[in-house]
C-alpha cells in the first residue's frame, strides 16, 4: 500500500506532479511497482493509524509532525490497517477495517483446523456479525472525504491489498475472508472473484492441494503482473492482471529460504521483489529476484534497532527504504541498495501512535 504512491505512476501522475511544483522522472501508480525517482525529494509522509482510526502528516525530510491529514471517522473511516494508494486521479485510496475486526470465517492469529488429508477447514464464526470494512476515497491533496469506493460486504472483510491495473481495475486482497478479487471502478461492482474463503475459483489450478490463507499484501511486478502475499502458507502467488488466471507459485514457502509470515510484497527500483517477514523474534525484509524469484537474501535483518512489527515498506525518490514499525510507533530509514541502518526519521512519542500501519509518501 508507498512514496507519492505506492507503485509505479504513468503520464496521469507525471502531469499531476508537474501542476504541483516538481518533476517526476519515471513512474506508475500500482501498489508496489518500481518506486518514484524524482529530482527533487519534494515529499510528505502518510502513516495510516489502526489504533487512532485516522491517517497522520509527515515531513517527507526532517519526518516532523505536521498533523492529521484524514480525521478518524471521516467517510466511515476505522483503522486503516492495509494498502494506501495515491491513484493517478489524484485520489487517495484507503482500505478501512471495522474495529476491532471481525476475524471471520476463521481466526489468522490461531492454528487452523486441518481435515485428515491436512488441509485447513474453514469454520464460519457462532456469531451474528456485521460487515462495515470498505475501501474510501479522499482527496490527495486535502485529505477531504470524496466516496465509497467499494462499499462493506460479506466478503470484503479485513481488506488489506489495493492495486490498481493498467486498465483502471482495482485487485483487492482480503486478510479474514481469504478472498481476492477484481473491482470494476468504471461499473462499481466486483468483476470477478478469483479466490473466495481461501478456494481458487478457476478451472486451472496450479496445485490439486493450493490453498490460500491471509492475503496481506499485493504489489503490481515491473512485468505486468500481480503479486499476492498469502500470509498464513507463507507463499507468494503470482495472476494475470488481465484474465485473473493464476499463473504460479512465485515464491515457495518451502523454497529454503527464511520467510516464515510474508506481509507486505513491494518491487524496488531495481525490479526485484520486497518482502516484510513476520517471524516471531525475527521480523525482517527479504529479497527475492523479481525474474525468478529467487531468494537473494536479507535485505534489513531487525536487529539492530529490533523491529517491532514491519508493518509496511516504502521507497523514496532518494532511494532510501522507509518502514512502519507498528507497536512502536516509529519510521525507520535504510538504505535502498544495501540495506544498511540510516536512523530513525519519525521517533516513537514524535506524533506517531503505536499502531502505525499503513504508510504512503505524497507531493508536498
Amino acid at each position: 500500500m508507498q512514496h507519492p504512491i505506492k507503485g509505479t505512476l504513468g503520464r496521469d501522475f507525471m502531469n499531476l506532479a508537474r501542476h504541483a511544483g516538481f518533476v517526476v522522472i519515471a513512474v506508475a501508480l500500482f501498489t508496489g511497482a518500481p518506486h518514484v525517482q524524482a529530482e527533487t525529494a519534494e515529499m510528505d509522509i502518510l502513516v495510516g493509524s489502526c489504533y487512532t482510526n485516522n491517517v497522520l502528516r509527515f515531513d517527507g525530510k526532517t519526518g516532523a509532525y505536521m498533523g492529521e491529514f484524514i480525521p478518524a471517522g471521516s467517510g466511515g473511516l476505522t483503522c486503516p490497517e492495509g494498502e494506501m494508494i495515491l491513484g493517478k486521479d489524484g485520489m487517495l485510496y484507503v482500505t478501512s477495517f471495522s474495529f476491532p475486526p471481525l476475524r471471520h470465517p476463521w481466526e489468522p492469529q490461531l492454528p487452523a483446523p486441518k481435515t485428515p488429508d491436512r488441509r485447513p477447514t474453514f469454520e464460519p464464526t457462532k456469531q451474528a456479525v456485521t460487515y462495515n470494512d470498505q475501501v474510501l476515497r479522499f482527496d490527495g491533496k486535502t485529505g477531504r472525504f470524496i466516496d465509497v469506493f467499494m462499499p462493506p460486504s460479506a466478503r470484503l472483510n479485513g481488506p488489506h491489498g489495493l492495486a490498481f491495473t493498467k486498465q483502471g481495475n482495482a485487485f483487492v486482497a482480503t486478510r479474514f475472508s481469504s478472498s481476492l478479487m477484481i473491482y470494476d471502478r468504471q461499473k462499481n461492482a466486483v468483476r470477478q472473484v478469483l479466490v473466495d474463503n481461501g478456494a481458487y475459483k478457476l478451472q486451472k489450478q496450479i496445485s490439486p492441494e493450493l490453498v490460500f490463507r491471509d492475503f496481506n499484501g499485493i504489489s503490481l511486478g515491473p512485468d505486468g503482473k500481480v503479486y499476492v502475499s498469502s500470509y498464513q502458507t507463507g507463499d507468494i502467488f503470482r495472476f494475470d492482471e488481465e484474465t485473473g488466471d493464476l499463473l504460479d507459485r512465485f515464491v515457495h514457502a518451502d523454497d529454503g529460504h527464511p520467510m516464515k509470515h510474508p506481509h507486505n510484497v513491494l518491487f524496488g527500483p531495481d525490479n526485484n521483489l520486497y518482502v516484510t517477514n513476520v517471524q516471531e523474534g525475527e521480523h525482517s525484509v527479504l529479497r527475492f529476484d523479481g525474474r525468478s524469484g529467487k531468494y537473494l537474501g536479507v535485505f534489513v535483518d531487525g536487529k539492530k534497532p529490533k523491529i517491532g512489527y514491519p508493518s509496511d515498506i516504502v521507497f523514496t525518490p532518494d532511494g532510501e527504504l522507509l518502514l512502519v514499525d507498528c507497536p512502536v510507533g516509529a519510521i525507520l530509514r535504510y538504505d535502498g541498495e544495501s540495506g544498511a541502518y540510516l536512523g530513525t526519521l519519525v521517533h516513537s512519542g514524535s506524533g506517531l501512535p503505536a499502531g502505525a500501519t499503513s504508510i504512503v509518501l505524497i507531493p508536498k
